[in-house]
């Protein structure tokens, strides 16, 4: 389940031993407003729901909470994850940590019958607890308020939520507009980054959002574009692009199939066999031969790698500063590497059509068969070096990748392949470099100095 958000308090000693208790939440929609629970007392609105008793799912916790606290009856058909908020923080009464993950539901209940509520907590029948229903603009400005009262420390975690769901309904709204054919059953946010945010509608669309106000001609309507032109063109599963539109607020709205799986990561990876391991990367090689031998037309507003750019860039990054932090020894190895990258840059390398993000995070696994099922983000992809897909990857990861590698990958591989390791080391520590610090740099610089994967690659090239 994704992490809405962390709220970390951080008033308690580290060493100090931790209670953990894990909790269940509804989040009920009856017509437009929300079933929630609403104090006499303080006035304040927080989503039903409570503690998960010792061996009880999350699942009855849920049910027999919401039964307790507004008399209604969920649907059990109805429950779906919606997303966790962790709370850590010294427990009121002792030198103790206490630490509640929060897990919130989207569910429906039955509104023909209802029962009379029992509260069974003390501070919930002092404090005057009782459903209402209520919309969530309005227990917003309500529960804003409220936030310096440490008798309801909740406040500010469900306020959270209740903030996203507004501004998914207002996404509903707007794609209704935009879309009104298109049937809107359930719409969860999944994602919120830099360039806009992410949407799962009725659990079979994903749709992504771009930042207000960008042009028709943005990176969305790029991946609208590369993701009709590669459908059937690739045995290995990417999202079919079905809707593509400005928005009414003036946002591009991207709508593609959704991709079944979990969304790869480093944790996964570590759980694998080295022969599992082997067999990931195995695939990676064969999707990204997939997509650099791709039959499909030229795109004309797609950058074109520029090895020159690239070289200048890092020279500006590679200062006097940052070059003093580095033995002789280290010196002489970046200055190998990058008169090794000038023989390669100026050669022929064919330019081929590339993914540009090749990160496990942008790839979906299947839990059963534990292989890869998914590719996902064609927003960065470019015509480049087809070394391009392989540069998050180190040493023997790439190794394997470039075994199962069917494309022509141009001369001198292995130097390129460091090259755009420090390209990517230069764009990760941007940031970093605009503050006047070269720190994170050089530690990165190193990282990739003393990886040592050059012998490797050549023994495979």
């Amino acid at each position: 389940m994704r992490t809405i958000k962390t709220f970390d308090s951080a008033d308690y000693d580290t060493t100090w031993p931790t209670c953990k208790r894990d909790s269940a939440r509804a989040i009920i929609f009856i017509g437009d407003s929300l079933l929630m629970i609403n104090s006499t007392q303080y006035s304040e609105y927080k989503f039903p729901g409570g503690g998960i008793e010792p061996g009880e799912s999350h699942r009855d916790a849920l049910i027999r909470e919401v039964k307790e606290e507004t008399g209604y009856t969920i649907l059990p058909d109805s429950i779906a994850e919606y997303g966790k908020t962790l709370i850590r923080r010294k427990s009121h009464n002792t030198n103790e940590i206490f630490e509640q993950e929060s897990f919130y539901y989207s569910c429906e209940v039955d509104t023909s019958k209802t029962s009379t509520p029992t509260l069974d907590h003390g501070y919930e029948q002092e404090y005057g607890y009782s459903p209402a229903l209520v919309p969530p603009h309005a227990a917003i400005v309500v529960n804003e308020r409220l936030f310096n009262l440490p008798a309801i420390p909740w406040v500010q975690r469900d306020t959270t939520v209740l903030r996203e769901l507004q501004v998914t309904l207002q996404f509903k709204s707007q794609l209704s507009q935009a879309f009104p054919t298109l049937y809107i059953d359930t719409i969860t946010p999944l994602a919120n980054g830099k360039a806009g945010c992410v949407y799962v509608v009725n659990n079979d669309l994903v749709f992504k959002i771009s930042l207000a106000n960008e042009s028709a001609n943005s990176w969305l309507s790029l991946e609208y574009e590369i993701l009709q032109a590669l459908h059937e063109k690739m045995d290995f599963p990417i999202p079919q692009a079905l809707y593509f539109t400005k928005l009414p607020d003036g946002r591009n709205a991207l709508g593609e199939t959704r991709i079944p799986g979990v969304q790869f990561s480093q944790e996964l990876y570590e759980t694998l066999t080295p022969c599992e391991k082997d067999n990931i990367f195995t695939q990676l090689g064969g999707i990204a031969n997939q997509l650099h031998i791709a039959d499909v037309p030229h795109f004309a507003n797609i950058s074109v790698y520029d090895p020159a750019a690239n070289l200048a860039d890092f020279k500006k990054y590679y200062t006097q500063d940052v070059k003093s932090t580095l033995t002789p020894q280290e010196q002489a190895r970046v200055e190998q590497i990058v008169n090794d990258f000038k023989k390669a840059a100026a050669q022929y390398i064919p330019l081929v059509l590339c993914h540009g993000d090749l990160h496990f995070w942008n790839l979906n696994y299947d839990p059963q068969t534990k292989k890869l099922c998914g590719l996902l983000d064609f927003g960065l992809i470019s015509y480049n070096d087809p070394l391009n897909d392989f540069n998050y990857f180190w040493s023997d990861t790439v190794s394997i990748m470039l075994r199962a590698y069917n494309g022509d990958i141009g001369p001198n591989a292995a130097a390129r392949h460091l090259f755009y390791c420090m390209c990517n080391i230069i764009e990760e520590a941007h940031d970093e470099l605009q503050t006047g610090s070269p720190g994170y740099f050089v530690d990165a610089l190193k990282r990739v100095i003393f990886q040592e994967p050059l012998q490797t690659i050549q023994n495979t090239v």
